[in-house]
């Protein structure tokens, strides 16, 4: 007689969420909001206009930094050339014809010149005779004036010849 027992189960009921229910609790935590105010748009577009300055201030500081950037660095590719030219230049030939004050450079090839350059010859330097420094100044010019600090480069060169 004890053959297989079953006990039986309590049905459990399956109980359906009921919205209404679930809105009213959390209305009651939660205070329900109707709508924005008058103080919070205001609050809103002032941080909104703060964050769009303070971003349209950086990309223009950036953009200044970058065309500054660019004079110099167009300023010592200039000197840098002229260097490079007087490397080809013999020992001798070096002293007398190199020297140069203001002349003109037009980089952009647009008929106004664009920098100032000037190469100043040292012969005999720190005491050798065998020993030329060569220090180029390049200027900005703007309006037919200088602008600027020059970006000056100094290079040395001497007579392996002798």
């Amino acid at each position: 007689m004890l053959s297989f027992l079953s006990f039986p189960r309590k049905r459990e009921s399956i109980r359906v969420l009921n919205f209404k229910k679930i809105h009213g609790i959390f209305s009651k935590i939660f205070i329900p909001v109707s709508g924005i105010s008058l103080v919070e748009v205001i609050v809103s577009i002032g941080i909104i206009t703060l964050i769009s300055v303070s971003v349209l201030v950086t990309m223009s500081h950036s953009v200044t930094f970058s065309s500054k950037a660019d004079i110099i660095f167009t300023a010592a590719l200039v000197a840098e050339r002229r260097i490079d030219v007087l490397k080809k230049f013999s020992f001798n030939a070096l002293s007398s014809s190199a020297s140069e004050t203001d002349t003109g450079v037009d980089v952009n090839e647009d008929g106004d010149n664009d920098f100032l350059r000037s190469t100043e010859i040292t012969e005999n330097y720190d005491g050798y005779l065998e020993l030329i420094k060569v220090k180029v100044s390049v200027s900005r010019l703007e309006s037919g004036k200088k602008k600027g600090a020059p970006i000056v480069m100094e290079t040395l060169f001497s007579n392996v010849e002798a």
